[in-house]
């Protein structure tokens, strides 16, 4: 009979990057950690909040699966003698297996076939598996942070921990903590207990508590809380990280409207957005054009906010606006002061007051360059260096990347500079998440360099995940390869290439269905997300023989040339081969790694290919003259079908 497991940790309060800037889906986690203890279910839900990790495995088979193991024993040619008669060695192997000759089997390995030994060890009951699910389970529980102690799994030492199979509580501890069949709930400073009568009654006591185990639906829940008590005109302004990351974490949210001093609107709106984002838990409010207004929402755990809090919330951002405001004033004064002593300055000295050790500047150089944006190189240089200036702020130190606001509010008074008030404006619009992208290529290069030099850990606390940044590729068309991009403007930055392979191959197959990655894929050392979300696009009718006629290719490719260890730079030597090499030069012209191209260039080549590699020995050498060209033409195409994220390495 299918059996329910339930396991809960509770916590004093988990923080809201406890798994790191990425948000990842638990229930796949759970479910592979499932099989590798060999067990069978129908589901597995989670319920995940700054106080308990919840798991529910629904549909457990009351027995473990049965392990089958294979032996491989001696040749089976070598089994039995001319007259048929079985050998020592074959009687020697199936004795000391414990099995008689007659039961031994055959498989084929390599063209060579052996005899094996194949043991089965029944499953054990779920009873007894019980321990090692526990332990499987939470050892699959992604924690970033490091664990609050040696030795443990935890970054927080557990409050409380329940274990239920079914009705039964189950005798398991965790981490010295007992097993008890009762869960709580928090009201603001107050803990109120539930009793858990059985595993399966635990999601209606989470949905008692307002907890709802589905991300998506809490998100929803949220927004029509939220919808229902703003005023008319009114909008919540989008930041659907933000709004996951709440809804991940928070239990029983309620929404209230608080409004603060139209004053306070003198400060640029992506400061206040800013601040609002890493000082408060408030969400910002906007009006029908995208202007943020003189409000926020507020989130309570209580059933209904009551005055006095709605009243104390209001002073405390009120107080806290006003000495924004004050180090706003203060700021813009300094700024302007040493923006007038280097208006009339050329670009080349401008160029002078930027340190060659500046970040932002290092990886904004390197992408004007790489995209070809060097007619703009003066405003560029302007641009950096006002930044510069701007983010040596008191204000700008408290709220990283938010030097281009600052700037808003002060190039007007000097001629040379008014020409960069557009591509700042744009800024402005898109880190105030108003428009998804900057339209001017300048806006677009500066944008970049600062989520880059965000996520490469160089401005605080402020996370910046691959999403992002994709996002921002994506909508401005910038194709380049991202790894080479890191390690050459933040060489001592390790970037986590999975977690990038990862994050934009789950956005893209999101929209568009398609098996495109292998294991191999996600060893790539090289990756242009743009590219490779456009390639996804004309690859969602791609037939697995397709795929397979390529890797196909590729392997009969690589086989000619393994053994050769240099690269080899050779003009075609027929008219063959010049056909493929015009096609070669034309990609390898191309920004960053075009993958569509890579594949239009195989659908196309595809018979001239083949007619290359006819008639050729096993392996070429490259101290055969003859064979040279076709060595530095296959060595080309080996690099470009290589990169396709489908072909096996």
């Amino acid at each position: 009979m299918p059996r329910n497991f339930l396991l809960e940790t509770g916590f004093l309060g988990l923080p809201d990057n406890v798994f790191g800037p990425d948000l990842p889906d638990l229930r796949e986690i759970f479910a592979q950690a499932i099989a590798r203890e060999k067990l069978e279910f129908s589901r597995v839900r989670c319920w995940i909040s700054r106080y308990r990790i919840g798991i529910l495995v629904e549909g457990l088979a009351d027995t473990q699966a049965d392990t089958v193991k294979e032996i491989r024993g001696p040749k089976a040619s070598a089994a039995y003698d001319f007259n048929n008669l079985p050998s020592p060695a074959a009687v020697g192997f199936a004795t000391a297996q414990g099995l008689e000759l007659k039961d031994l089997v055959v498989r084929e390995i390599d063209g060579e076939k052996y005899l094996f030994a194949v043991k089965s060890t029944p499953g054990t009951s779920i009873e007894k598996s019980l321990v090692g699910l526990k332990n499987a389970l939470v050892a699959a529980i992604p924690f970033a942070l490091p664990p609050w102690r040696p030795g443990s799994l935890f970054p927080q030492p557990p409050l409380c921990f329940v274990a239920m199979l079914d009705d039964k509580l189950v005798d398991l501890e965790l981490e010295g903590v007992k097993a008890v069949a009762k869960t709580f709930q928090r009201e603001a400073m107050l803990i109120k207990y539930h009793d858990i009568p059985a595993a399966n009654s635990y999601s209606q006591i989470m949905t008692r508590i307002g907890l709802i185990a589905e991300q998506s639906e809490r998100k929803k829940t949220l927004d029509a809380k939220i919808s229902s008590i703003l005023p008319e005109g009114y909008l919540l302004r989008a930041d659907n990280f933000r709004l996951n990351r709440i809804c991940l974490f928070a239990e029983t949210s309620q929404p209230f409207l608080v409004k603060f001093s139209p004053d306070f609107l003198e400060i640029s709106e992506a400061i206040i957005s800013r601040f609002l984002l890493l000082h408060t838990d408030y969400l910002p409010c906007e009006d029908t054009r995208g202007k943020l207004l003189p409000a926020v929402i507020a989130l309570t755990d209580l059933a209904r906010p009551s005055a006095n809090e709605i009243s104390l919330r209001t002073a405390v951002l009120n107080e806290r606006l006003a000495q924004l405001l004050h180090l706003w004033r203060k700021d813009l004064k300094e700024v302007s002061e040493k923006i007038g002593k280097i208006a009339g300055q050329p670009p080349v000295a401008k160029l002078l007051t930027i340190e060659q050790s500046n970040p932002l500047a290092r990886c904004a150089v390197w992408l004007a360059l790489k995209l070809r944006q060097t007619h703009d190189s003066a405003q560029i240089v302007n641009l950096l260096a006002l930044l510069t200036e701007t983010e040596n702020t008191e204000l700008a130190r408290d709220l990283p990347a938010t030097g281009f606001s600052m700037l808003m509010g002060c190039v007007g008074s000097f001629e040379s500079f008014k020409i960069l008030i557009p591509h700042l404006q744009e800024m402005c619009n898109y880190f105030g998440g108003r428009i998804p992208s900057p339209q001017s290529p300048l806006a677009q290069v500066i944008s970049l360099a600062i989520l880059m030099r965000a996520h490469a850990g160089y401005v605080g606390e402020v996370i910046v995940p691959p999403r992002r940044i994709f996002a921002l590729l994506k909508a401005a068309n910038i194709r380049i390869d991202i790894f080479q991009a890191f390690a050459d403007i933040f060489p001592e930055f390790e970037l986590d290439r999975t977690l990038w392979l990862k994050q934009i191959t789950s956005e893209t197959l999101k929209d568009y269905q398609v098996e495109l990655t292998v294991a191999s894929f996600f060893a790539a050392r090289e990756f242009d997300p743009c590219s490779f979300y456009e390639a996804a696009r004309d690859w969602k009718d791609l037939d697995s023989k397709d795929i397979e006629a390529v890797c196909t290719l590729y392997a009969r490719i690589k086989s000619k040339i393994e053994c050769i260890a240099s690269d080899i730079s050779s003009q075609p030597g027929c008219a063959l081969e010049c056909e493929i090499n015009a096609e070669l030069e034309n990609l390898e012209k191309l920004d960053g790694i075009n993958y569509a191209e890579i594949y239009r260039l195989f659908a196309k080549e595809k018979v001239n290919i083949e007619a290359c590699l006819m008639n050729l020995p096993p392996v070429l050498d490259e101290t055969i003259s003859e064979q040279i060209p076709r060595i530095a033409l296959f060595q080309r195409l080996l690099k470009q079908l290589g990169r396709l994220p489908f072909i096996r390495r």
